[in-house]
This record gives structure tokens, sequence and C-alpha cells, in this order.
């Protein structure tokens, strides 16, 4: 019975043993299959190292735009205007659903054609269901407006050609065209003079200085008087507006007259003609009232108000002081004047509030050449945030800089022969405030411009500027010290309209697929599929060069798309990797800790396997020890 129940005991321990050691076989397995799964983890995790994204990067915007298909092929200030078309290596123009979807509409074969007035409309039309342009956009680019209905089987739009008039908008939908609507320019992109669709410029305050739209503009002194402004009865004149903002207002006028007249002179069609001229005679009767309303109102830059003598400051009289000496040319002074040297209004005998409510409409003059109060796209007005930066620049400088109560007095010195001895200038050119002192006021013009700017700049960066505007000029750190200081706004008076900016865009595109052919893409739209066709190379981009010709180029040659590190794919694969090497490395441990357990039995039962093969042998050997004797 002993020898029995050893045995059973021994193959026991055997079957325990063996299954121990199977199932420390496959942890084994299972760590391995760990370890590769740490290894492949770690492989992808060094490639998204260097994973990369394309950016848009444009001047006109204060932060760099993923790259697209939708940026490239939308007109906007970020392209400037101009189309940049993906395309094969073949030179066909690649097109989304969209895009496709007109170019059928307007009969373009994918091989290309021959461009026409009719195709190009319609295909302007076409867009507008596609969701790409307005109907008011389409109107205004496009002579003849298309009124599309439903698509027809083969996906096209059927059209109906109308010339929408004034008379007839009840029945259109109250659409109307645009009378400045612009015609198909044939020869956009096959080699015409590119248009300079540039909407503002970047300025340092020499350019600025010397920019038509604003350093070069004259000052309007009689802003000065204006409230004081009579007949030549000496009655007050009701509503007085000075002669500079007259001729600027009939200047306007004018060059919307001539604008207009040129569209008669083009237009063929006799309907559309007889329109036109209604409209031109309305903008001739619109001038007309205006003049008639404020004839008699005109105020003249009058010598009578203004200080013209040299040797002193003359009691009642506006004195300008341009570098401590009483200047008496002042009636072609500009704003750039104002900005490039050291110039000051005086006044002898006059209310210290009476001086400051004129200087309020002389600032109120020069921030309206800065698009203060005026429409988008007047001196540095470029949007709503540049619009709101000069309301605020405007509140700041009246309420610190020409506020009567911060008004300086130093010390008690009167002499206006000599300006370096008048407490009033001198405290006007040292501070930003209005100095007032013995009969005299005094404001530093230059100063009330410089901390002007600045704080236009403040609102813009908000709590990082690094500008400040101290109660002295000693403690003042102005915008305009900084000689390499980026203004933002236009340059010139010259404008090129939205309606001429999207006619030449779409012209661009009209002459490229006619002149190349295109090919239908309906995956282009996708930002990850976009991406990796122009890095494989399997398409190029086309971009306009200065002789007005597109070439194709590599995405990385247009001089805006760039391929930089992805940090927000880096930063995500970064934290997958985390997770999933935490999972795996608990896992592992766990295992870990199992193998131990089986390492510790198996040896347990190796040394209790030992034990019991040794007392069988024992019995065994006793057992024929015995029989034999």
């Amino acid at each position: 019975m002993g020898m029995a129940a050893s045995q059973a005991r021994f193959l026991g321990i055997t079957a325990r043993k063996a299954s121990c050691e199977f199932k420390s076989t496959e942890i084994a397995q299972q760590k391995l299959e760990i370890t590769n799964q740490l290894s492949d983890i770690s492989v992808d995790y060094a490639n998204a190292m260097n994973s990369t994204k394309l950016i848009w990067q444009n001047e006109a915007a204060t932060y760099d735009y993923g790259a697209s298909y939708g940026l490239l092929m939308t007109p906007s200030a970020m392209n400037n205007y101009n189309a940049y078309m993906v395309t094969t290596n073949t030179g066909a123009i690649v097109l989304n659903s969209a895009y496709a979807a007109a170019a059928k509409t307007a009969g373009i074969s994918k091989a290309g054609g021959i461009g026409s007035q009719d195709s190009r409309d319609r295909f302007i039309a076409a867009l507008v269901p596609e969701g790409i342009i307005t109907q008011d956009s389409a109107n205004a680019i496009t002579l003849t407006d298309r009124q599309l209905t439903t698509k027809n089987a083969n996906g096209g739009y059927v059209t109906k050609d109308t010339e929408i008039t004034n008379t007839d908008k009840t029945q259109n939908n109250g659409i109307v065209n645009n009378p400045s609507s612009v015609g198909w320019n044939p020869v956009t992109g096959m080699g015409a003079a590119p248009m300079d669709k540039e909407s503002v410029d970047m300025m340092d305050l020499s350019a600025m200085i010397l920019s038509e739209s604003i350093g070069q503009q004259t000052i309007d002194w009689a802003q000065l008087y204006l409230s004081s402004a009579t007949n030549s009865d000496g009655t007050a004149i009701a509503n007085p507006i000075s002669k500079t903002e007259y001729d600027r207002v009939m200047n306007q006028y004018s060059k919307l007259i001539e604008a207009k007249a040129a569209d008669v002179d083009r237009e063929t069609d006799t309907t559309r003609k007889e329109q036109l001229k209604n409209e031109l005679n309305e903008l001739k009767d619109k001038k007309e009232a205006y003049r008639k309303e404020h004839s008699g109102k005109i105020v003249q830059f009058d010598t009578t108000k203004m200080n013209t003598e040299s040797g002193k400051v003359v009691n009642g009289k506006f004195t300008i002081v341009t570098s401590g000496v009483i200047d008496n040319d002042i009636q072609d002074m500009t704003l750039g004047d104002i900005l490039a040297r050291d110039i000051v209004l005086m006044q002898k005998g006059s209310d210290k509030k009476d001086f400051a409510k004129s200087a309020e409409k002389l600032l109120e003059s020069f921030a309206r050449i800065l698009g203060y109060g005026q429409e988008l796209g007047t001196g540095l007005y470029v949007d709503e945030d540049s619009q709101k930066a000069l309301q605020y620049a405007m509140n700041m400088t009246k309420s610190q800089v020409l506020k009567p109560g911060n008004s300086v007095r130093i010390g008690g010195k009167k002499s206006d022969t000599a300006m370096v001895d008048n407490s009033a200038y001198m405290g006007a050119s040292q501070y930003n405030r209005i100095g007032s002192s013995e009969g005299y006021n005094a404001i530093s013009l230059s100063n009330m411009m410089s901390a002007f700017l600045t704080y236009y700049d403040n609102y813009l960066r908000q709590g990082d500027s690094p500008y400040v505007v101290g109660r002295s000029v000693e403690t003042s750190s102005y915008v305009t010290d900084d000689s390499s200081y980026m203004y933002v706004g236009r340059s010139t008076n010259n404008e090129v309209t939205r309606s001429q900016k999207l006619a030449d865009f779409f012209d661009q595109i009209y002459n490229s697929i006619c002149e190349h052919g295109w090919r239908e893409d309906a995956a282009i739209d996708d930002g990850e599929y976009f991406e990796s066709m122009l890095k494989n190379s399997k398409y190029c981009l086309t971009s306009l060069n200065n002789d007005g010709y597109f070439y194709q180029t590599r995405y990385n040659e247009t001089g805006y798309m760039v391929e930089v590190k992805d940090e927000d794919a880096i930063a995500r694969a970064e934290a997958e990797f985390t997770q999933k090497k935490a999972e795996l490395t608990y896992k592992e441990d766990s295992i870990d800790m199992k193998s131990k357990k089986l390492d510790a039995e198996i040896s347990m039962l190796s040394n209790e396997y030992e034990a019991v093969k040794n007392l069988i042998s024992k019995n065994i050997e006793k057992t024929f020890t015995m029989f034999s004797n």
C-alpha cells in the first residue's frame, strides 16, 4: 500500500509540475508579445515625432492657417485674391465636386476648350448653388444674371438667361444687377499684367509719412475755428464745414461719377446702358445737392485766425511753433510733418477749456485721415479690430492728453520771442498734456499723435504691447520711436473694388481650366488626403507669377505654403504612447508576478518530485533485497 501511495503521489506531482511548466511557457509567450507591442508603439511614437503639416503663412493674418484646398480656391486676403490651383503632373486643374459641377454647367470639356463670355458667365453663375459665392457676388461679377433652377440628369444645372433691372426686381426675387459689374478678362493668368489687389500695406513710420493716403494729407487748420465761424455780416454760420472736408467729399463724388460714366461708355446693351445713365444722373444730382446744402457754409483757411508773425505769439490767434520757432508757412503742412517734426500749437489769451476743445477738433481731423469714423479701407482702418483701436486711441488721447484738468504748469516764464523761455511751450513739449501758464496754452501736436498711435497699438496688442504713454515724454515709450515698427494700412488712394477682385480670381480659374483641362477629385477637400497628395508629389501647385502667367511648382515653392512640425499630432502621439505603454507595463508586471509564483511552485514541486522519486527508489530497493534473501 505504501508503494502504491507513493506512486500515486509521484504521478500527481508530475502532472502538476507539467501543468505549471506549460503555464510558464504561456506566460513567457505573453511577455514576448508585450515586448513586441512595446517595440511597435515605440517605433510608431518615433515616427510620430517627425509628423509634419502644411500651413499657410500670410502677412494679412495674425497667425498661420492650416493649408487646405478651400483656402487656396476661395478668394480672400489670405491668398491676396489670387488662385493657387492644385494640378496633376500633366498640368490639368484638380477640381473638387463643387468646382467640377460648375465646369460641367459651363460646358468646359475635361480636355479644356476655348473660353467665351457666355461660358464664363455660366461658370460664375454655377458657383452660386454650389455655395462657393453668393448670388449678389455673382451678379456683381457678371453682366447677365443666370437664374439657376434644378440639376439635370447629368448633374449640371438648367439655366435661364435674364437681364435683371430695377423695374423687374420683384419678379426676380428682389435680385438686382450690381451696376459696377465687371466683364470677363480672357487674358487673366494668361500673360496679362497681374492686378494689384493689395488692400493694405505694411509701412514703417517713414513709409507712412510719405504715403499718399496718410502722411501726405494736408492739415485742416480750419477745424480750430469752425465753431466760431461767422458770415460776412458777423452772424454765426450754422453747421459750417471746412473747405478741406468739402473738397474731400466732392472729390469722392467726382470719382464715382467718372467710374459710372466709363461703365456707360463700355455698355453695349441698350436697356442696361439706359439704366447706367440714370444711375449716373442720380450721382450728379447728389453731388449738386451736396454743393447746394453747403454753399455759403464753407470755412476756408483764414490767415486772420492763424498767427503768421514770426516774432511773437499774437493774442487770440493760433500759433504753430516748429522746433522752437514760430512757423508762418503752415498752409501746406501735412500729417507727415506732424509725425516727423516737433510741432506745437499755441494760443495766448484763451480759456484753457476752449483751447482744449479746439485741439480736440484738430485731433479728430488727424484721426479721420487715419480712418477714424471713416469707411473700411481708409488709413489704418483695415478691419474691425483696427476700428476699435482707433476709437480707443481717440478716447484715451482726449481723456489723458487733452483733458484741461490734466494740464501741466512748470515755472512762470512767458517769453514768446524765445520759446525755450515760455513755460506753456516747455510744458507742452516735455509732457503729454496741455501746457498752461501765464495766459498761454500750448499742446504738442507731435506728442499728441505719438500718444494716439501708441494707444492704437496698445489696444491691438492688449497687455502685450511694450509701448506706453506716460505723463511726460521722458517716462513714455512711443510706438513712433521704434523705426522698425510696421503699421498696417492703405498707403494710396487707389482701390480695386471687391467685384473686380472676385472677377479676377475666378477668371484665373476659368481661363486655366479652359487652357489646361481639368480633373475631378471628390476627396481633395479632405485635409489629410490633400496634404498627402502634395507631399507625395502626386499633385503640384500652380501660382501666378509677376509676368502674369501661372507656373507649376512643388507645394513648398509658392512662398506661402510651408511644412512644419505638427505639434498637435506629436502631442496626441505622445499621450497615446504614454497610455499604451502604461497599459502594457501593467500587464507585464502582472505577468511577472504570475511567473514568479509559478517558478516558486515549480521549484517546490521539483523538490517534492525528487523526494518522492527517491522514496520510491528506496522502496523498490528494499523489496528486491527482501525477496532476494
